[in-house]
């Protein structure tokens, strides 16, 4: 089907309430200036980042879209990054003028996205820039870490409970 993204694997507890150790992020007034500011950062930067297997067995990991700290599961099945309304406001994303055009296949079902480009987002010491993400209708205390920023990672990983993320 044209036009579809997949977004499977991990993606069926998007929209759930995950548990302890997870921060609702509620909607948020429009990223200040500082943080802003940092989105034009000029380059990418290299590192390793190296996640513990969590939850039900999932890997999740703290990161920031310009300056401002979201939860994210990582989900090699996504085939991008995907936020809610309330995490896309929270980090600066205009939500009243995406357009919601894009269709979503979940393993909960389709739904309807919105494509963003986010200027920067950061896990552990591995900035990529420009990375593509859909912002999605649905509530969730979790964002989805899929292939539009894995795929720009160099060697992704797993061996036992950690799963390792380098980039050069």
């Amino acid at each position: 089907m044209r036009g579809t993204v997949m977004i499977l694997g991990s993606a069926a507890i998007f929209g759930l309430a995950i548990g302890s150790g997870l921060t609702r992020h509620a909607p948020a007034q429009p990223a200040p200036a500082a943080a802003a500011a940092n989105w034009q950062t000029p380059h990418a930067s290299a590192g390793t980042v190296k996640i513990y297997r969590g939850w039900q067995g999932h890997f999740f990991t703290d990161g920031d879209v310009a300056g401002r700290s979201l939860n994210f599961l990582v989900d090699t099945g996504a085939t991008t990054v995907a936020l809610s309304k309330a995490q896309a406001q929270f980090v600066g994303v205009d939500v009243d003028h995406l357009s919601y055009d894009q269709q979503m296949e979940t393993a909960s079902g389709q739904i309807m996205a919105a494509r963003v480009t986010l200027p920067r987002l950061r896990i552990g010491d591995i900035q990529l820039l420009d990375v593509q993400a859909t912002v999605l209708d649905t509530p969730s205390d979790i964002a989805l870490l899929g292939q539009s920023f894995l795929s720009r990672i160099d060697t992704v990983s797993i061996s036992g409970d950690t799963m390792t993320l380098t980039k050069s």
